[in-house]
């Protein structure tokens, strides 16, 4: 019988993802990760950074053009990107967090070129806005206002949804829960690499953290912890990979705790994975986060872990304490006791792996191409803005967070 019906197929879009840099970091490792993806499933695929330059630690894949606007100062980066914009013409805009969040919808809003936004939040805006002071508090005052303006809203954790929900005034319905990507396929040949440290090999049970040594991650927590733990097991090591402004005041703590011996911190590793396959454990001691990347990290890896219950996203990485052992956010006994417990009676290595692949990068590229709008239209055609660049695979670690 005939018909007037027309198959209607996704075009060959133009996306932008839209953020400050390309540092180490977690948003930025996700961003290279989910640009090469889409760009794979036949997408032209750009990468804008608006913030202060930073040297690259998570380069593009081939791919994907890096479109850089230079200036020294913020208003006339942000000048050049809305050139950039204007020319470009993006089918589609992804950012993350508030700031980039609203940076988006502003250009869209004042802009000529009308694009589909997607906005990305990364971790609790309750939590986020509670501890901005002055200028940097705006951003999530905007949030309940400009957010609806949105096409599409992801956030990384169910936890997240709900705090944006509660302080925009959103639908659940309105915002879709994406986890980020972790799991790759070179995971395994990353965890086989050589780790020359002097408690790896011995006789020592060794846990490791990882991130920024910020307010957020609670590491003097942690090192309380650390020191009750150690007077019932004397094998116990600790290792802090990463930095930040908190380091002298830690290190000062490591001192009047007397744990100086047993304690080292080493600073940033271009390799997290291979260190976390060779420790006996990793903890997570955050007062809040959004997802908890570094636990899917050592758990890919087969390293057991503990985190505090903190909102949001352990909970739901560990599914309640089945995947390792949560306790109460702000408590470091119970920390301690949490990593006394997991030293004595880890969880399987095999099991932990497995749970770590329910975070891959190909279920998340499938969940944002999903978002994209349906168009029936002709692929279309590359913009001269740019060019593609030689790049590898996204940052080796998002344990910068």
């Amino acid at each position: 019988m005939p018909t007037n019906a027309c198959r209607c197929r996704r075009k060959r879009l133009k996306i932008l993802f839209l953020y400050k840099n390309l540092a180490l970091g977690g948003v930025q490792a996700r961003i290279a990760l989910l640009s090469q993806a889409l760009a794979a499933r036949g997408h032209d695929v750009f990468v804008a950074t608006y913030g202060k330059p930073q040297p690259v630690a998570c380069p593009l894949d081939a791919g994907v053009t890096h479109l850089d606007p230079g200036g020294r100062s913020l208003p006339r980066r942000l000048w050049r990107l809305h050139g950039y914009l204007g020319r470009l013409k993006p089918d589609v805009v992804i950012s993350a967090t508030p700031h980039g969040n609203l940076l988006s919808l502003g250009l869209k809003l004042l802009g000529r070129h009308r694009f589909f936004t997607i906005l990305s939040e990364e971790s609790d805006p309750v939590e986020e806005a509670r501890h901005a002071h002055g200028i940097h508090k705006l951003p999530f005052l905007l949030t309940s206002q400009l957010y609806p303006l949105a096409d599409r809203i992801v956030a990384v954790s169910q936890g997240v949804r709900d705090q944006l929900c509660k302080q925009s005034g959103m639908a659940p319905e309105r915002i879709s829960v994406i986890y980020n990507p972790i799991y790759r396929s070179d995971i395994e040949m990353l965890a086989g690499e050589a780790v020359s440290h002097r408690w790896f090999g011995g006789n020592f049970k060794v846990f490791l953290a990882a991130g920024r040594f910020v307010e957020q991650k609670n590491l003097a927590l942690l090192l309380d912890s650390f020191a009750r733990l150690h007077t019932q097991m004397p094998q116990a090591r600790l290792i802090l990979i990463g930095d930040g402004p908190l380091r002298p005041r830690l290190e000062r703590q490591v001192l009047a705790l007397g744990i100086g011996g047993v304690i080292d911190m080493p600073g940033f590793q271009k390799n997290p994975f291979a260190w976390f396959a060779k420790a006996d454990g990793l903890v997570l001691s955050s007062l809040w986060e959004g997802f908890g990347n570094v636990l899917v990290e050592a758990m890919a890896c087969g390293c057991p872990v503990v985190s505090t219950d903190c909102p949001h996203g352990p909970a739901e990485i560990l599914m309640d304490g089945k995947y390792g052992r949560l306790a109460a956010n702000g408590d470091a006994q119970r920390l301690s006791v949490a990593m006394l417990d997991t030293l004595r009676d880890p969880a399987g290595r095999e099991m932990l792996r497995q749970r770590a692949q329910a975070f891959d990068v190909e279920t998340a590229a499938q969940a944002y191409a999903a978002l994209l709008p349906k168009m029936e239209t002709e692929p279309a055609t590359r913009s001269s803005i740019g060019h593609n660049r030689p790049g590898r695979r996204g940052c080796p670690s998002a344990a910068a967070d």
